[in-house]
């Protein structure tokens, strides 16, 4: 890392993007990819919605240290949660029509699955901001099939749960460019 007595995500990406070609970068890049971590200042949401029809639905969540059951009246608000509840991954947002995912979730993978055809996407919100950003890619499936969730951004910043935006594109820069990596 660069400076070696005061390393930082920006010029440590600097260098590594100056001498890509000129000395083993093996452990520059480690040292980088140790910086990365999902921004904390942002609150994540699941959506799961029903597509075909207004009925309601019930659907399974599951993931590591989850495990709920959550049932979607026709109004699509979630009506009942099973036994399991909803820690200590998720509370339900927005009136009732998502659910939160709690920030030591956060690393999680969700396998969702619905007795109706549905939908499901993240969605998230700067803390404290008003505009709710959808992510570019939602999933559906059949009854008795499933998909798969997991918050797949990134930032890079000095220390956990602080992000460095300056740094995070150099940083995504030298590893795309450099590397090779898909920073998408």
């Amino acid at each position: 890392c660069w400076p070696s007595a005061g390393c930082n995500v920006k010029t440590t990406a600097q260098t590594l993007i100056a001498l890509s070609n000129k000395i083993d970068t093996n452990k520059t890049i480690a040292w980088l990819e140790s910086k990365r971590q999902i921004p904390t200042e942002l609150t994540w949401f699941l959506e799961i919605d029903e597509t075909a029809t207004t009925d309601g639905m019930t659907c399974t969540i599951t993931s590591t240290s989850a495990s709920a059951t959550v049932k979607f009246g026709g109004d699509k608000k979630i009506q009942t949660v099973g036994t399991t509840g909803l820690s200590p991954c998720f509370s339900t947002a927005q009136s009732g029509y998502w659910l939160k995912i709690n920030q030591q979730c956060y690393q999680e993978e969700f396998t969702i699955g619905c007795d109706k055809n549905f939908l499901t996407t993240l969605l998230y919100q700067k803390i404290g901001g008003q505009t709710i950003h959808v992510s570019e890619s939602s999933h559906t499936a059949a009854p008795a099939s499933t998909t798969t969730e997991k918050i797949d951004s990134y930032c890079f910043g000095p220390s956990a749960n602080i992000c460095d935006y300056e740094a995070t594109l150099w940083a995504a820069t030298a590893l795309q460019e450099w590397v090779g990596e898909d920073v998408h």
